[in-house]
């Protein structure tokens, strides 16, 4: 790598510092939050979960393993994620993305990556699309077939509860531990193979969303039988669609426009003063909200409303590495005076995380004993 300083108008090379041959794994993550959630750790869920998905956020990462970076965005936006066993976890992620809804990132974050994403409660799901453009459908389909049941059974079937796991833990001992939660037997379990899993932990959820997010991974849902004392695992179908009937409100004709314009895959039916509408559960989530008057646009906060933070973890990496990488993340230009080679090839390790710009820099320059200034889009590296 050649380090390049500004110097009058012109370029300096200070010369190849042959060890700042920087393969960090940089996970730069830049966040806004809510004053009022930025004090809490906990997962979010329910309306707070969604408002989150609402709040602009960025990321910037560098050979990023795929699990790592899905961890790593989850725990710093404090919402559930989950990827699917059948996707390559060891993937590297490459991706710059400046702030924008974090609904939206999440989306571009699996385009990039092959992959689909969709929402069981509160939880973000990474896996095929195959399985992603239908699994909050089919999460939904099983949460109301299970209220549907004998009160003493749907209550079961209905309760909430957190999801957590260790590492290696065993899927066919979790379901195990679901159906004993539930006090049901299922009837061929031996569908499941064994495979071992990383810990996930996950917000409190339905016990239906529960068992549709362990099954998912493996191509599988269930059914209930009648009573509601057993379940049989089933192949996950290649289509799932939700009909509801909505009132109109007075706007029946206006609402059927505005749905079948922002989702042209529902069919939507006008019956009098009543919506019929088939479709994905998406379609549904939006159509819930517009009938409360709410809008089915996400749009951005304002500045108040918000902070940046960052959050970067480096092992054993060339300090002069670190610096023209993170300059390059954060868009600024860098100036290095008064700072000989030999301290660019000390090499530094730290982890932050929910840091300001500045806390960020400190927090790369303070181990050799350098000090920085940024005026306008430049950063200037010098020796105190």
């Amino acid at each position: 790598m050649i380090l390049v300083t500004k110097k009058q108008g012109g370029l300096k090379i200070l010369g190849q510092l042959r060890s700042i041959c920087v393969k960090i794994v940089f996970a730069l993550v830049f966040t806004s939050v809510h004053p009022a959630m930025a004090q809490s750790s906990a997962v979010l869920s329910g309306p707070e979960f969604l408002e989150q998905l609402r709040q602009p956020s960025g990321i910037a990462w560098s050979d990023m393993p795929l699990r790592l970076a899905i961890e790593t965005l989850g725990r710093d936006q404090q919402i559930g994620v989950m990827l699917d066993r059948r996707v390559d976890p060891g993937r590297l992620v490459n991706l710059n993305v400046a702030p924008q809804p974090l609904e939206h990132l999440l989306a571009t974050l699996a385009r990039q990556t092959g992959l689909g994403v969709c929402y069981v409660d509160a939880v973000a799901y990474f896996g095929p699309t195959e399985t992603t453009e239908i699994l909050a459908t089919i999460a939904a389909m099983r949460r109301r077939e299970a209220e549907k049941l004998p009160r003493e059974a749907a209550h079961r079937f209905t309760r909430v509860n957190s999801l957590h796991w260790p590492m290696l833990a065993v899927p066919r001992e979790l379901i195990s531990e679901l159906a004993s939660e539930a006090r049901l037997d299922i009837v061929n379990a031996d569908l499941i193979p064994h495979d071992l899993w990383p810990a996930v932990a996950l917000p409190p959820l339905p016990w239906a969303d529960r068992m549709t997010l362990v099954l998912a991974g493996f191509g599988l849902t269930f059914e209930f039988t009648s009573e509601g004392d057993a379940i049989r695992l089933t192949p996950m179908p290649k289509t799932a669609t939700i009909v509801q009937t909505y009132p109109g409100k007075g706007h029946a004709q206006e609402n059927a426009r505005r749905i079948t314009a922002g989702f042209p895959e529902a069919q939507v039916t006008v019956e009098g003063d009543q919506l019929r509408i088939a479709g994905p559960w998406e379609v549904h989530r939006a159509v819930e909200e517009l009938m409360q008057g709410k809008r089915v646009s996400r749009r951005q906060p304002s500045n108040t409303q918000r902070r940046t933070v960052y959050t970067l973890q480096v092992e054993n990496e060339p300090v002069g590495g670190v610096i023209l990488a993170l300059a390059k993340q954060l868009n600024l230009k860098v100036e290095i005076s008064t700072v000989e080679e030999v301290k660019l090839e000390e090499r530094i390790s730290f982890h932050v995380t929910d840091v300001t710009r500045d806390e960020l820099l400190q927090a790369v320059l303070a181990p050799v004993n350098l000090k920085f200034r940024v005026t306008g889009g430049e950063l200037e590296v010098y020796s105190p």
